[in-house]
């Protein structure tokens, strides 16, 4: 902004110096003229008339060469005083012209000046207003990713923490000696370990059904038996082979148990 208002006043002065420089040049040809005309009838006034010398009229002569002399001498005094009055007067012309002139160049580009001003105002204000206009659907769309993101970075930490209080019960479970609550436990941290990281949590939570159940301390259910095979379902096909293994242990577990009642 500085450097385009500083451009402006640079252009403003170069119109002002060849403003001025314009008119001091025709106010000075107007003046050469007027010296000039002034100047004429001094060098076209004709000599007084003086008769030829003779002796007898020597003394005569002297005299009137001198009166002629004095005569010569207030004539260009006269035209000094006229020659220096015209001289004045033109300088004070040219000073009031030079003046009038400056004054109206000043205000004109002044006036130049402030509409040039104005103009660039408006012009960078409507540059602003076009860029916050483009900016601001670009700000509105960051800030509702960033809130959505926040609200996913939110929920995973809820996820987790729900994550860990479910193994964490299911250890208390298997702590007190009721694996079948373990077992239930460790089936309802299916649905969470595939929202977390399915690659890393599920193979963790298959290994934990095994070691439950390999402990054969477990009171199978067909509530306990229906929520594991229900969740085991949920499993990605490359964890088959686990899966297979969890349902044999409880296929097992549940035929001695039938046994034994029988």
């Amino acid at each position: 902004m500085h450097i385009i208002c500083s451009e402006l006043a640079l252009a403003t002065l170069r119109r002002t110096a060849v403003t001025l420089y314009i008119s001091i040049n025709c106010w000075l040809r107007v003046f050469a003229v007027i010296v000039a005309w002034y100047c004429a009838p001094a060098f076209a006034q004709p000599g007084p008339n003086v008769p030829p010398a003779t002796p007898s009229s020597t003394i005569s002569a002297s005299t009137g060469e001198a009166i002629v002399l004095r005569a010569q001498l207030e004539v260009m005094r006269a035209y000094d005083q006229r020659l220096l009055a015209t001289v004045y007067y033109a300088l004070a012309g040219i000073g009031s012209v030079v003046l009038l002139v400056v004054g109206l160049g000043w205000y004109s580009n002044f006036r130049l000046y402030r509409r040039d001003v104005e103009e660039l105002k408006t012009s960078i204000d409507s540059q602003i207003a076009a860029l916050q206009r483009d900016l601001e659907p670009k700000l509105r769309r960051t800030a509702v990713e960033a809130g959505q993101e926040a609200v996913k970075a939110s929920l995973r930490t809820l996820r987790d923490l729900q994550y860990e209080q479910i193994k964490a019960e299911a250890e208390k479970w298997e702590r007190d000696g009721v694996d079948s609550n373990a077992l239930f436990a460790y089936a309802r941290a299916i649905d969470l370990a595939l929202e977390i990281s399915p690659e890393f949590e599920i193979p963790n939570i298959l290994d934990e059904l095994v070691r439950v159940l390999e402990k054969r301390k477990a009171v199978l259910t067909a509530l306990v038996i229906g929520r594991i095979n229900a969740q085991l379902v949920k499993v990605p096909s490359e964890y088959a082979q686990a899966v297979d293994t969890v349902r044999e242990l409880i296929r097992k577990q549940a035929s001695a148990a039938t046994d034994n009642k029988s």
